[in-house]
């Protein structure tokens, strides 16, 4: 039996699910490029029938029908020689997820921190190398470089849902985000390295983080799981 979220009727929810809102998705989409997902339809396919696509998504999500495909793993190898595994969501899923993420972005940038500066709109790696700068100039004489190993796969799901319970007043917009997550990993554990809301997601997880090492005798500047 489908999941039905029609009890917990949401303006957020409306907004995320609108065939608007999912057309300025797509067009994040097809901008970032990628393949195809599980479901082995490529961006190509999607857009063959567009309004279609779109249209069909978008009823799915609003009746509580909608239900994702499995993720495609693909493993990258970095710079460095070591390589990262993505788990990639089909078109279809990022479409929605970056749908999610133009509504829900603006909502949670008040529960990042003021050192928080990656996947947030108008912020750079630039700028975060200013504000170290200012605070070297202001006294701080010491410089603590961090970084988290194994970040995007070991942050639970529960306390991140937690999270995002304070932060938006919607069940449905929580019940469709907590789905992708089991999705991804029916343990409730990790983030998809490759999904358009992980990002977004992972600010979140570390704000509290932020917010307890950030205090008068020392000043933290974060990008994505690089902290100094």
């Amino acid at each position: 039996m489908p999941t039905s979220f029609e009890s917990f009727p949401s303006p957020i929810f409306a907004e995320l699910t609108a065939e608007a809102t999912l057309k300025t998705g797509w067009r994040r989409v097809r901008r970032n490029g990628g393949g195809a997902g599980g479901d082995g339809e490529t961006p190509w396919h999607f857009a063959r029938q567009l309004e279609r696509s779109i249209g069909r998504l978008s009823r799915e999500l609003a009746t509580g029908r909608y239900r994702p495909s499995p993720l495609r793993a693909r493993c990258i190898v970095k710079p460095n020689g070591s390589a990262r595994m993505l788990a990639v969501p089909p078109v279809r899923e990022r479409v929605a997820q970056s749908a999610a993420v133009i509504v829900l972005a603006p909502r949670l940038d008040a529960c990042m921190s003021r050192g928080s500066f990656a996947y947030r709109t108008g912020l750079s790696v630039e700028q975060a190398a200013a504000l170290v700068t200012f605070y070297r100039l202001r006294g701080f004489a010491w410089v603590v470089d961090g970084d988290i190993a194994d970040f995007f796969p070991s942050i639970l799901h529960a306390p991140l849902l937690a999270l995002l319970a304070q932060a938006i007043e919607c069940p449905r917009t929580r019940a469709l985000i907590a789905l992708w997550l089991r999705t991804f990993s029916p343990a409730g554990r990790g983030l998809a390295q490759g999904s358009p809301l992980s990002p977004l997601l992972s600010n979140l997880a570390l704000a509290p983080v932020d917010q307890a090492i950030d205090g008068r005798k020392v000043r933290l500047v974060r990008y994505a799981d690089d902290s100094s």
